[in-house]
This record gives structure tokens, sequence and C-alpha cells, in this order.
């Protein structure tokens, strides 16, 4: 078991510096996600925790140890990567013995860690089958066995559902959530799904751009993003977001985007009214409102699209557009009006810089 700090870790290729100046702490057992999307760095974060890219500036701890000049072997790391990499010619079994057999633990040693393995992942019928036998999931257990094995202080997953089917990339993030728990081994988990972020992890880490943006319990960073990028990259369908600005009327403060599209916001929903520049509203806290609401949303149906439980709609008035995903069945037909509400509390302000604005 280990914790692990980047402490002002920055990685140039050439001119173009793919992280800059990151700073994050993870906790002995905690399971850490690294997210945002392609391009962000988080994957060159992880290989230079791993020893396979040595960082430009900056340091890297993992139990308390500088490891920043130590080979990858020697870090009591072990990583699963997103194409496996079995070794076709090999069996299950040899193929989880292999890191063993090759620090030269004694064969019978290796037999047993391989069964003991095997069982906490549920392999112990498919050991002597080759790769080719096996289907992706079972490949992804094999992999994670062989990271297991070695029984290393820190897990590290390099997006290893993101060539699994959908209904399987569900079964797995549980399975290695389970047994992740089980072991409560550190584990670092690189993915570009937010689904998988807030699901499995202890700790979400979203980046953008080579820096780290928030970093938080999945649940805090969901309810109180830091700011416009997150709180639309964090969430299932995404959040919508409105530009305009809030004015004080007669019967309160009202938001006015800037088609003319108007909301009665709460009393004290923002100390500084000039400091708004957008509204956020997740489509699953948007419901239907009737006539004499004030708060609602007056649009047109643009699409609908049944999800057999519930409705997801797509709404708009001028360049207004929102998603809304309402609770049960409903009859409705692209072209009808609509009278929408968001739920109480539920509306994000964000400044003009995209900053949230927490009151």
């Amino acid at each position: 078991m280990a914790s692990v700090e980047f402490m002002e870790v920055a990685k140039s290729f050439g001119n173009v510096e793919a992280v800059t100046d990151i700073n994050i702490a993870i906790d002995d057992g905690e399971f850490a996600v690294l997210v945002g999307p392609s391009g962000c760095g988080k994957s060159t974060l992880l290989r230079i925790l791993a020893g396979l890219e040595r960082a430009t500036r900056g340091s890297i701890m993992v139990g308390g140890k500088v490891v920043d000049d130590l080979p990858p072997k020697d870090r009591d790391v072990a990583m699963v990567f997103q194409n496996y990499a079995l070794y076709p010619q090999k069996t299950v079994a040899a193929n989880m013995g292999f890191p063993l057999k090759m620090r030269g633990t004694d064969r019978k040693e290796i037999e047993r860690r391989v069964q003991e393995t095997a069982k906490i992942l549920g392999l112990e019928d498919l050991l002597k089958r080759y790769p080719k036998q096996l289907s992706g999931g079972q490949r992804q257990r094999v992999a994670m066995g062989r990271a297991i094995i070695r029984n290393p202080s820190v897990f590290l997953f390099d997006e290893p559902l993101s060539n699994l089917d959908a209904k399987l990339r569900v079964r797995m993030r549980a399975e290695i959530k389970e047994i992740q728990q089980r072991l409560k081994t550190t584990t670092v988990y690189v993915t570009h799904d937010q689904v998988e972020a807030i699901t499995m992890s202890d700790k979400i880490v979203v980046m953008r751009s080579g820096r780290v943006e928030q970093v938080g319990g999945p649940l805090d960073v969901f309810d109180r993003p830091a700011n416009r990028f997150v709180a639309g990259f964090i969430g299932s369908p995404a959040m919508n977001f409105l530009d305009g600005k809030i004015i004080s009327s007669g019967t309160g403060p009202e938001f006015v985007t800037e088609s003319g599209l108007t909301c009665r916001l709460p009393e004290g929903c923002v100390r500084d009214l000039s400091q708004c520049a957008s509204i956020g509203i997740r489509p699953e806290h948007i419901d239907l409102a009737d006539e004499d609401v004030a708060n609602a949303f007056n649009l047109r149906i643009s699409v609908v699209e049944p999800t057999g439980a519930d409705t997801m709609i797509i709404a708009r008035s001028g360049t207004d557009e929102l998603s809304a995903l309402i609770k049960g069945r409903h009859a409705f037909d692209p072209g009808d009006s609509i009278l929408l509400k968001p739920l109480p509390g539920m509306l994000h302000y964000f400044a003009q810089d995209g900053t949230a604005i927490h009151v």
C-alpha cells in the first residue's frame, strides 16, 4: 500500500507542453480517476508515474519516496493497458505468472499465487486456455491478474475498458471496483468516460489541456463544479448552458438570455447580479411546468427521444436550447410548445470567465 503525490510535474515534447505544473495527492488505498478529453495529458501523467516517461520538471513520490530516478521495475507499480498486452502463445496461467517468472520466483510459489489470483478474478476454469479462446472481458481480467499477482503498492489502469462493448463495460467497471475495495490497493485509473469516473472513483481529477481543473469526490465535483468546463464535462446527459444576464425586476431577480428567454430566479441566488454571465441546469433537474409558474421557460420541442422509463427532449427558443430528461413516458411531438422549469436549488451560475459562482 502507498500514497502517490505529484509535485509540480510537467512534461514537454519539443515545444509542446503536454502537462503543466500538476499537483495531486492520492491517499493510501484510494481509487483516483484521471478524466478529461483526448489530449488533456492524463495518459502522459500515468506513464510518468509508471516510469515509461520522464518528467521535464517536478517530482513524484510513491509511499513517501521520490521515484523520479527509479526504472519502472523498481517503482512497485503494476499497469493494465488498454490493449491487454497478453502473450498469444502462452496460456492464461503462464500469462499471469510471467511477471513472477521474470523475477526468478520459485515455480511452486508461482503456481500457488496464480491459483490464488485466479480465484479472486473467477478465472480458475480458464487457466489452460489461450488468449484467442477468451472473450474481451476474460482477457481484461487476465491482464488484471498479471498486475494483481505482483502484489504492487499501486495499480495503474490506462483506459482498460475502452475496447469492450457497452454492457460488458458496465459489468467490468463494477468488477474492477469490487476487486480494488477487496485488495485496498492504491489505484490510479485513466479514462475519458466521465460515467466511469463518477461511478468508480473515490477521487476525481478533471483535466484539460495539460492542467488540472478540479480535484474532489465524485459527487462534490458533480454538485459543485469549479467552472463551466467541469460542469459540462461531468454528467450525462451534459449540462445545459444559457448565456445572458441577471436583472433586478419588481418581482425579484430574473435571468434574461441573449435571445430574450426569461426565467425568475430565487432571491439571493447571486450576491452581485452583474457577475453572472450564464446559468447551467442539468437535463435531469428540469421538469414540466404549469402555465402560472413564474420560473418557467417557454420553448418549442425539436427532438423527442423515448428511453423507456423516461423521455428525453430537446427544445429551443431562438438560439437557446435545452435538453430535458422528463420522468415517465409522454406523448410529445416535435413542434409542440412546452413549459419547462428548473427544480428548486438546481441552477448553476457562472461568471464571464467560466468560473463557477457558488452562493
